[in-house]
């Protein structure tokens, strides 16, 4: 069980939380982002998985800007692959994706350079044998807690109660004119005014 309570910080005079355990210990605060040495790693570890599979050249680029809850991720952007982490996965579970989730991105690479238009499935017969050729478990997901992307919403009310829109549906209601209607009382929802 963690304990948060607020604080003053002495350098800087902001209240911050601070999280302790049970015994009353603070807990050591993860680092926020990946050393340069660790970057390095998941680099030269997803270039030897290319290397074992005999790919020396044309290898893709490798970015550490992924949020949300994914891990990691494949993609192909004007003809070019990336590999794309979620350096907080690493920094919170090291051991749970270093090299698995290297391996599960690598392998969507290699599927997709060996099967190419085919389209095959994206967690199909091919992708797993390609998992298991690099000596890794094909999962699908995992199970590192990550934060997902915070999504704006704006404060709309009817006669019964408050609602909560999406920042598009906001969008949709303010430049096209679009009307939601409470499901309980059936009234077009209005946008809820500063009191």
């Amino acid at each position: 069980m963690k304990i948060t309570g607020p604080h003053k910080s002495e350098t800087c005079g902001r209240d911050q939380a601070t999280e302790y355990d049970n015994s009353g210990q603070q807990l050591q605060v993860p680092p926020e982002s990946l050393t340069p040495q660790q970057k390095d790693r998941i680099s030269e570890q997803a270039y030897a998985f290319y290397l074992q599979c005999g790919i020396h050249t044309d290898l893709p680029e490798i970015l550490f800007d992924l949020k949300g809850k994914a891990a990691g991720q494949w993609r192909m952007t004007c003809g070019r692959e990336q590999l794309r982490f979620n350096a907080q996965a690493f920094v919170l579970d090291w051991d749970a994706h270093f090299p698995n989730t290297i391996a599960h991105e690598v392998a969507h690479s290699l599927v997709y350079r060996q099967q190419g238009r085919r389209r095959p499935r994206p967690h199909g017969p091919e992708w797993k044998a390609q998992m298991r050729s690099f000596g890794c478990e094909p999962r699908v997901t995992h199970r590192t807690p990550l934060r997902g992307r915070t999504m704006k919403t704006y404060e709309y009310v009817c006669a019964c109660q408050g609602h909560r829109l999406s920042a598009r549906r906001h969008s949709l209601i303010q430049r096209k004119r679009y009307r939601y209607h409470c499901r309980e009382c059936g009234q077009i929802l209005k946008i809820k005014t500063p009191e």
